[in-house]
């Protein structure tokens, strides 16, 4: 047994299961789940969504952290919903769970069937990481950005990927039968069982377990979607992408904004003293929970973190992250101590307010957790192999996700996606990956209940057909959006601010 001190004091004890590679699966205990809301009919009205007032007012009142102020960070979140109906369904995840609560009761009344979810499940939140040392190869694939985690029934993270292919197929201008989708819903919950059919679900945090994980992490690397991400992953150079961010040699500070292909893409703003002097705080404090972090059983081999100064401070705004805009986002710029580091020089604090299924009313993480140490755990029980240098901190009251921003995330994106086989290969990808993650997340419980209901009669219909009427109720609701007055003024204003920072 060890003491894998990922967050300091905060996670359970873990077990080391494969010698020699490092790799853990993790204790954790499945708390409560909070569901609110009675059962209701579990056909879709595509108006739903679009019910008690405008789409956009329901976007309010759904992120009452989102306000216009000096950055109008409401206005630029409806800008980035407003590009297209993929990206609208992308940043609405709270909208997709108020239409869960009405039309998934059945599945969120079935407690053995809960667990820790990834909560935003599309392509774009899969992809290449560099993962903690233990042995393996340095950069990793799985499910990435876990800021909606939340406790739920599996189906739901199922059910998101699923529609998330839908729009994608409208986005671009693909369509497919009935017996076409039903076939790309076999492929995403065929793949998803592939690792439950055999899953040794009473051998408790077993080697058996293990086997079985890094069996269906195999198939997830040979994807060639996969291969050809993790080779674009490996060719990048640290050094160029910092540069891409900062003035100087060596940097010295953070530019004002970062284009690429003549638009902006990040836009950076200053900090007062005071501000500054908070964010380095906080930083130092999640850095130094790192620092006690355990890699490996040998305690020769633990990550030792060597001293660093920090050399500048700015609020960081990614244009065109619907999911995340409007969050607050700070980029910190360090130098190591060390010359000879090879360690990250630029790490995010990202803030984590409630997740979308504690705003839409049907779950709530753990009381004894803040959020942001809750996400940032996510990164250990739900990759197979962690993402490395993952924090967590406070600024104030709100909480922040700390992790390296680096050039070694590669995600699919929406050209990826132009074809009925690539629709089926990234079905696939995405099962494989949220068996995966689910498995070990529950790695210490008994899971004989979960693995019948995945392995049920009827659960590709429910997926098909659920995911059907889901994509109705937004493209609805989209075309609400889109038809919105206000929509237009506030994307207006949102692209004022933008053009006033160039």
């Amino acid at each position: 047994m060890l003491k894998n001190r990922v967050f300091a004091r905060l996670l359970p004890d873990g077990l080391s299961l494969r010698q020699g590679l490092g790799a853990r699966l993790i204790a954790i205990g499945l708390p409560s789940l909070l569901i609110l809301g009675a059962a209701r009919s579990l056909r879709a009205d595509p108006k739903e969504v679009a019910a008690e007032g405008s789409v956009l007012a329901r976007v309010e009142a759904l992120n009452p952290h989102l306000r216009d102020g000096e950055i109008p960070n409401l206005s630029l979140k409806t800008a980035s919903l407003s590009k297209d109906p993929y990206s609208f369904f992308r940043g609405t995840a709270d909208l997709f769970f108020v239409w869960c609560k009405s039309n998934c009761a059945d599945w969120l009344a079935a407690a053995d069937r809960h667990g820790p979810l990834h909560g935003d499940v599309h392509p774009g939140n899969t992809g290449t990481y560099v993962a903690e040392p233990d042995g393996g190869p340095p950069l990793a694939y799985s499910l990435v950005d876990f800021d909606e985690v939340f406790i739920g029934p599996f189906e739901l993270d199922l059910l998101r990927a699923m529609t998330s292919l839908r729009f994608a197929a409208a986005v671009n201008q693909i369509t497919l039968s009935d017996e076409q989708w039903h076939a790309i819903s076999e492929q995403l919950v065929g793949a998803y069982r592939e690792l439950w059919r055999d899953y040794p679900t009473t051998d408790i945090g077993g080697t058996r377990q293990a086997k079985a994980l890094e069996a269906a992490n195999a198939r997830v690397l040979a994807a060639p979607i996969v291969q050809r991400l993790l080779a674009k992953a490996a060719s990048e150079i640290p050094s160029e992408y910092v540069d891409d961010f900062t003035k100087g040699n060596p940097p010295a500070r953070f530019k004002a904004q970062r284009g690429k292909k003549k638009k902006v893409k990040d836009v950076m703003i200053r900090v007062d003293d005071e501000e500054r002097d908070a964010v380095v705080a906080a930083f130092r404090e999640a850095m130094g929970r790192i620092t006690h972090r355990d890699t490996s059983t040998t305690p020769a081999n633990r990550l030792q973190l060597p001293g660093f100064d920090v050399i500048d401070v700015t609020r960081w705004i990614r244009i065109g992250s619907s999911g995340s805009q409007g969050l607050k986002k700070y980029l910190v710029l360090i130098t190591w101590r060390d010359a000879s580091s090879d360690l990250p020089t630029i790490f995010q604090l990202k803030e984590e307010p409630p997740c979308a299924a504690t705003r839409a009313g049907i779950s709530a993480w753990p009381s004894d957790k803040e959020r942001g140490q809750f996400v940032a755990e996510s990164y250990v029980h739900l990759q197979w192999r962690p993402k490395r240098l993952v924090g967590w901190t406070n600024i104030g009251d709100a909480q922040f996700l700390v992790k390296p921003k680096d050039p070694f995330g590669k995600e699919p994106d929406i050209d990826d996606l132009t074809t009925p086989e690539a629709l089926s290969q990234m079905a696939e990808l995405m099962g494989r990956l949220l068996a995966i993650a689910h498995a070990k997340s529950r790695c210490k419980t008994d899971t004989t209940a979960l693995r019948s209901a995945v392995l049920r009669e009827g659960l590709v219909d429910e997926i098909d057909s659920r995911s059907a009427d889901c994509f109705a109720a937004f493209s609805t609701a989209f075309a609400a959006f889109r038809g919105d007055a206000r929509v237009g003024e506030m994307t207006r204003k949102a692209e004022t601010w933008l053009a006033e920072r160039k």
